[in-house]
């Protein structure tokens, strides 16, 4: 049913019986090498990820960390989510010198099995102009407010998934007073709120946040 290599992926689209391929343009001999026993790769150029990059790799032993191994996460979202929200990425532009055309391939195969794609980047990047079901233009530097307000609809309205905060976080309920305006702030981190900082009109920020409480949403 799926077969990956580091940056190629075979998939089965159930509903019709139909094989997919999607590939990119660095899989091939990485596949090879796993075939024939194994390999270590030395990534080149890692210097934009910094920290982060020799930290992970020191600590998990393994190189592309966060590029490579998140392939498993491709027939995922396309048989579970029913939105993708890429936030700040341009899947289009960007991804060509590690992914080739995979994530051009991917957007476009979603669209096919009818899985949403929403942009939210401040310009209409080539991405969003090809891929995006909707494009939400936000203030560059103000994605912080944006995510608070989807917050506090949430919270507001109590459609939060209770457990898995209750198990997978640290904190929240300082979080919580600090978006309820129940701290020293005072200021309800409302939808209204955002807009004045972000840009985004507080009826969309209310909509996205309806939608992304009711359907099963992953994130780019």
């Amino acid at each position: 049913k799926v077969q990956y290599g580091l940056e190629s992926v075979l998939l089965q689209c159930d509903g019709h019986g139909e094989t997919k391929v999607v590939h990119a343009a660095h899989g091939c001999m990485y596949r090879l090498f796993k075939i024939l026993g194994g390999f270590t790769m030395q990534a080149r150029q890692p210097d934009s990820w910094e920290g982060w990059y020799w930290g992970a790799k020191h600590v998990w032993g393994q190189d592309p960390v966060g590029q490579a191994d998140m392939g498993n996460l491709l027939l995922d979202i396309a048989e579970n989510a029913d939105y993708l929200v890429h936030w700040g990425c341009d899947m289009e532009t960007t991804p060509w010198g590690w992914g080739g055309q995979m994530p051009s391939r991917y957007c476009f195969w979603l669209t096919e099995i009818g899985v949403k794609q929403i942009y939210i980047c401040p310009d209409l990047n080539y991405g969003a102009a090809v891929h995006a079901d909707k494009w939400i233009p936000v203030l560059p530097n103000t994605d912080a407010a944006l995510h608070l307000a989807i917050m506090y609809v949430w919270l507001t309205e109590d459609t939060w998934d209770k457990e898995y905060v209750e198990t997978h976080t640290v904190g929240f309920e300082y979080l919580k007073k600090y978006i309820l305006g129940e701290d020293e702030d005072k200021t309800p981190k409302t939808p209204k709120w955002a807009e004045a900082i972000c840009g985004v009109p507080a009826r969309t920020i209310k909509a996205l946040a309806r939608q992304w409480a009711k359907k099963r949403v992953s994130i780019a």
